[in-house]
């Protein structure tokens, strides 16, 4: 294909070409990168300096508005499924896989006729996935925590659950808006 030069060399000579390419003109080098954090040479040193704003006023813009209401659980999908980063997973990478089935958290009243360390199923309104239950008094009754970092392979990844939807400000994943509901394997 006629790439063999810029593909050839060690994971640090991509990075010096890279650094090079991108930032060498700005003053930053890799060795500088090495030995910590480095200032983003675009960023201003002052955040909005003499008061202007990047917008067509060159005024701040308030929200006018309150943003719409979040969703609301129903009593067939009452609990608000978070699924939390950990220091071994973020988003969808993880540092180790992590044992399935994953561990879901939740306040002890969130699951009546359970016990702690069952294996169960939790479910959305776009599918299912199993789980094993743990019980935490201190946790609220009306949410539901999981480990990010389940391979969809596995049917262990909470995004297959959750519906997409952008959020009301930025457009961004509105990830903690699905609700889920707690069933039983012995049911």
């Amino acid at each position: 294909m006629g790439l063999g030069a810029q593909l050839a060399g060690s994971a640090r000579e991509w990075k010096q070409r890279l650094v090079a390419g991108r930032l060498g003109p700005l003053g930053v080098d890799l060795e500088a990168i090495e030995r910590g954090n480095v200032r983003n040479p675009l960023a201003r040193a002052v955040v909005f300096e003499g008061r202007k704003f990047a917008t067509p006023s060159g005024k701040v813009n308030l929200m006018r508005d309150a943003p719409p209401a979040a969703a609301r659980p129903s009593s067939d999908f009452p609990l608000a499924l978070l699924a939390m980063s950990t220091p071994k997973s973020q988003c969808s990478q993880w540092a180790d896989a992590p044992p399935l089935p994953l561990s879901l958290t939740v306040h002890p009243s969130a699951a009546p006729s359970c016990h702690d360390g069952e294996l169960c199923d939790i479910e959305s309104v776009l599918g299912r996935m199993p789980v094993r239950l743990h019980f935490d008094p201190r946790q609220r009754t009306d949410v539901a925590i999981l480990p990010k970092g389940g391979p969809r392979s596995a049917g262990a990844c909470a995004n297959g659950l959750i519906r997409a939807r952008l959020t009301d400000l930025g457009e961004g994943a509105a990830l903690y808006e699905e609700h889920i509901r707690i069933v039983p394997r012995h049911a």
